[in-house]
């Protein structure tokens, strides 16, 4: 008899921590989910005013959350206005390619295009120097980098101070009278 009561509280115990312990997931996920609307909410809200920058930031913490299409074209619009053609591009994409049959589906493929155009457009600006070949046999040209920026005069080095140990402040008392 003792053994079937202890069984019973062992069984009463674990069903507890079980619903009690799954009765606390749904809170989590309505608080995040509540978080994810929030960033969506103020994202759109900076869009509207043309603080594209802090919005992008805004939409991206949205989509970690939320996993919601429609965040991905407002986010690739505001890269768009900022001119990054690249980041646009791949949002335009993935919104496609997780919302096939979305109502302006033509619009966005029309922009993809352009992006397109930009982005290639923007690769080929990058000029290319010829130098000489390492090894017989190998192409003469380099993707020039851009060039290096000198670390400071010497001036400013020489006046950089030594590893000495700074002195301690002199404290004084005062008396404050009235």
């Amino acid at each position: 008899m003792k053994a079937f009561l202890g069984a019973n509280r062992f069984s009463l115990a674990m069903v507890a921590l079980v619903v009690f312990g799954l009765g606390s997931r749904p809170s989590l996920a309505a608080d995040s989910l509540a978080a994810g609307r929030k960033h969506a909410a103020k994202a759109n809200q900076l869009a509207s005013k043309n603080k594209c920058k802090n919005a992008v930031v805004e939409f991206t913490k949205a989509y970690a959350t939320l996993k919601d299409a429609t965040i991905l074209f407002n986010r690739a619009e505001c890269q768009r206005k900022l001119g990054n053609h690249a980041d646009a591009l791949m949002d335009y994409e993935l919104f496609l390619s997780e919302m096939p049959t979305a109502p302006n589906r033509a619009s966005v493929e029309t922009r993809i295009a352009s992006l397109r155009a930009a982005v290639k457009a923007e690769s080929a600006a990058v000029p290319v120097v010829p130098v000489a070949p390492v090894a017989p046999g190998l192409p003469s040209t380099v993707v020039a980098s851009p060039p290096e920026k000198p670390s400071q005069p010497p001036a400013v080095e020489a006046a950089k101070p030594t590893d000495k140990v700074p002195e301690a402040p002199v404290h004084r008392a005062e008396k404050w009278t009235d």
